[in-house]
């Protein structure tokens, strides 16, 4: 807010000087958004979009290790039929969300999701043999008992590609080092996509026609089994051994898959293609995954949510592939339709390509890859974890990262700051969005906190300060770094904490202004690694520094002051805390200073209230967050725009 209040005016006079600009509507509109000072909200309601489930799993085998996805529902939330093409939409807070092994029989971590998701898929692996299972949240505590029921290797094939095509059932088996090509059996079903998994000894195979049905093809007893059904169907598609999960590409999207049950778990944008359409994606020995279009073949980077194609190929590189596979030598394999007794060998290296004859003229719409060498699951650090699933395969004291609210997506944090006055409720004083990165060890243990905090936006007139607390004491923090301090209105210890607490407080900036538009990287490195249940749900206790008064906090709802808070300020004009009772930062109605959303937030404008530009707002605080708990989104009738500062 743009009204600056001098420090010397008694906090009495603040609330006077508020209520007189007050102006009264002699017609107010009855369609109009309840105001915030009038809505009834429970006392004991504290504004969290997020929900703390605590994940104990127990297995019979140490060193599996875990994936853990966050879900709103066990399948898409809804599907989309045009005349050209399929939408399938899954909420875009699907996420993996934490990661660690199983040691003496168990894997135990606490979760922060999104209050509206219902599910967790767990993704096993062990000894390149994956198993993922969707498991219900039903209050605050999931466990989760595997006893290995049902798994089995099976003996390692030759290396071999074995293609199907869309206008018959036949499963043809290519030998790339003579060129044979057999007929080894036939699939129920049409399909035009397939992925082979060296491990279970499979092929996976999708109709190509309605319900879109995924099998897998047992390749050595030619049995095809059923295991659920797409809610489209694509031309690209290949088994990742790195997690055991399926990918599969239509358009300029991509999905991973459940290979058990074709539950589509998340999705991916991919920039940089040509011509999005037809062609395949393949992974390496190496876990690398190339991708290509009707032209042109490209390599893949992940980002966050995004995948990123380049270019590999040149114009010389034939024209409508439709397939894709990665050789054990380093060479990516495609064709066309028509295979004209060839495909096509390419070196990604080089773009350097050439016809490998193959001695039978087929149709080909895809083809998947056994390979007869794999390399070895490695561990190059030595700390018990697969090369393959770790985030840190060089380092013996990081294992996994562990983001919050999801890898490339950032929670936001809305401030106001005339607490312990009213002020008018925009929540724009400051806003601040972060993503926090918990890394743990082998033993699931936190090492450090990396967190990203971007200053989006700064509607208040105080110079103010952004700061975090750890529930942790202040000797457990070796080091923090990476925050910016242009004044002298915060003292800090030789280890970058925050001086004179005894709970580790971490400074982002001291001033907002000269961090708007400047991402920062907090760093928070312990000097032991700490148990990811004490250091409690990111964002921890984050608090604004009021107009560079080191003891003039402001906290989220019931959040603890540091030790520094000048305490006289509760229960003062507005205020409404209570701390004898753990009621802290609450007015008489129960409203905040600040709200925590697990959302890009698009901030309000100036004295527009949240009510305004959030429509859903007044009913999921008054029902104390049963209604509308994903209010924060941009769905149909949640929003008015004319109350935001879109950018």
């Amino acid at each position: 807010m743009h009204i600056r209040l001098k420090v010397i005016v008694s906090i009495f006079a603040l609330g006077a000087l508020l209520a007189s600009c007050n102006k009264k509507t002699d017609d107010p509109d009855p369609n109009a958004p309840k105001k915030v000072e009038d809505l009834i909200i429970p006392a004991n309601f504290n504004f969290e979009t997020t929900t703390s489930v605590d994940l104990s799993i127990s297995d019979y085998q140490d060193g599996a290790t875990y994936q853990v996805y966050s879900l709103k529902d066990s399948g898409p939330n809804e599907i989309v039929y045009t005349e050209t093409d399929t939408l399938v939409v899954i909420d875009d807070l699907n996420q993996l969300v934490a990661q660690g092994m199983v040691s003496n029989g168990s894997y135990h971590t606490v979760l922060t999701l999104p209050s509206y998701h219902n599910y967790l898929y767990l993704l096993r692996g062990k000894d390149g043999i994956f198993h993922g299972e969707s498991v219900s949240i039903t209050g605050s505590e999931v466990q989760y008992n595997f006893d290995g029921s049902g798994l089995k290797a099976f003996a390692l094939a030759d290396d071999q590609l074995y293609a199907i095509n869309g206008s018959n059932t036949e499963v043809n088996q290519i030998d790339l080092g003579t060129g044979a090509v057999t007929q080894i059996g036939s699939l129920p079903f049409k399909s035009i996509a397939n992925a082979c998994d060296k491990v279970n000894n499979r092929m996976y195979v999708a109709n190509k026609t309605n319900p879109f049905q995924l099998g897998h093809y047992d390749l050595a007893t030619g049995v095809t089994t059923t295991v659920g059904n797409f809610p489209f169907n694509f031309p690209r598609m290949d088994y990742n051994p790195d997690d055991g999960l399926l990918y599969l590409s239509k358009g300029n999207k991509l999905y991973k898959a459940d290979p058990a049950n074709a539950q589509i778990i998340q999705t991916y944008t991919i920039t940089g293609l040509t011509a999005a359409s037809y062609c395949d994606l393949a992974f390496t020995p190496s876990g690398d995954m190339y991708i290509g279009d009707k032209n042109e073949l490209y390599a893949t980077q992940f980002s966050g949510n995004t995948v990123i194609a380049t270019k590999i190929s040149d114009p010389s590189l034939p024209n409508n592939l439709t397939c894709l596979a990665a050789g054990s030598n380093g060479k990516l394999y495609t064709t066309q339709v028509n295979a004209n007794n060839r495909i096509i060998e390419f070196d990604p290296t080089d773009a350097t390509w050439v016809y490998y004859p193959i001695n039978a003229s087929i149709k080909i719409n895809d083809f998947g890859i056994i390979r007869a060498i794999e390399p070895s699951t490695g561990d190059v650090d030595g700390d018990g974890v697969p090369d393959e699933q770790d985030d840190y395969p060089a380092d013996p004291e990081r294992a996994f990262n562990n983001y919050f609210p999801g890898e490339g997506l950032w929670a936001a944090l809305a401030f106001e700051d005339l607490w312990p006055a009213r002020g008018d409720y925009d929540f724009n004083d400051l806003v601040i969005h972060y993503n926090i990165n918990q890394v743990t060890n082998a033993s699931n243990m936190v090492v450090e906190i990396k967190a990203n905090f971007d200053a989006k936006h700064n509607g208040a007139s105080f110079i103010n300060g952004f700061a975090f607390q750890l529930p942790v004491d202040a000797s457990t923090v070796a080091s923090a770094s990476g925050y910016n301090m242009t004044g002298s209105s915060v003292s800090l210890e030789s280890n970058g904490l925050i001086s004179n607490l005894s709970k580790a407080a971490v400074l982002v900036f001291d001033q907002t202004d000269p961090n708007l538009g400047n991402p920062l990287l907090i760093e928070v490195l312990f000097n032991n690694p700490q148990d990811p249940t004490a250091l409690g749900n990111p964002p921890y206790n984050p608090y604004i520094i009021v107009d560079e008064q080191i003891n003039h906090e402001v906290h989220l709802p019931d959040a603890v002051p540091t030790t520094l808070a000048n305490m006289a300020l509760f229960g003062t004009v507005d205020d409404n805390s209570d701390p004898n009772s753990g009621r802290y930062y609450k007015s008489v109605n129960n409203m905040p200073w600040a709200i925590n959303i697990v959302y890009d937030f698009v901030w309000l404008k100036e004295s527009h209230q949240i009510t305004q530009g959030y429509l859903k707002f007044a009913d999921w605080a008054e029902s104390g967050g049963t209604l509308y708990p994903d209010w924060y989104k941009d769905l149909p009738d949640y929003r008015d725009n004319s109350h935001l500062d879109i950018q």
